[in-house]
């Protein structure tokens, strides 16, 4: 651990942010292998076992389970990101999850929930919370079950 910031740890979400971000360009046979990177990114975050790296290896996780087809999966991870940033007074991780949820989630209930991710993003500086959550939690959130 550098000053209280350990090694690799923002290199791992980045890459693994940039292999789920990636996957609308690559072909089907490469996707795989995409994914296998993200998903080391985010095993390798959960070995930092540190409070602000849980919320980033559970950030991770969703958007492998989102890009995998797994919304069930997905849907649980985004949670726990929520919860785990929150904890660790991440607040524009935990925002940007939840307006990624809201579109998983769809309907009344899932714009609610992202309004008021995007209401806390602006409260915080962020000019643009859509763009924002997409960096953050990227891939494509949209609604996998009626409204």
């Amino acid at each position: 651990m550098i000053g209280g910031f350990c090694r690799g740890a923002f290199t791992f979400f980045v890459r693994g942010r940039a292999a789920i971000a990636s996957l609308g360009a690559l072909d089907e046979a490469e996707r795989p292998r995409r994914l296998d990177e993200a998903r080391h990114a985010a095993k390798a975050l959960n070995k930092q076992a540190l409070v602000w790296t849980a919320p980033l290896a559970a950030i991770v996780s969703a958007c492998v389970a989102n890009a995998a087809g797994n919304p069930v999966r997905a849907e649980q991870s985004l949670r726990r990101a929520i919860d785990l940033a929150k904890a660790a007074d991440m607040a524009i991780h935990a925002a940007a999850a939840q307006l990624q949820l809201g579109g998983l989630i769809g309907g009344d209930d899932g714009g609610v929930m992202a309004a008021e991710a995007a209401d806390t993003m602006r409260s915080r500086g962020v000019r643009a919370p859509e763009r924002y959550a997409g960096m953050l939690v990227p891939g494509p959130w949209s609604a996998t079950r009626p409204p």
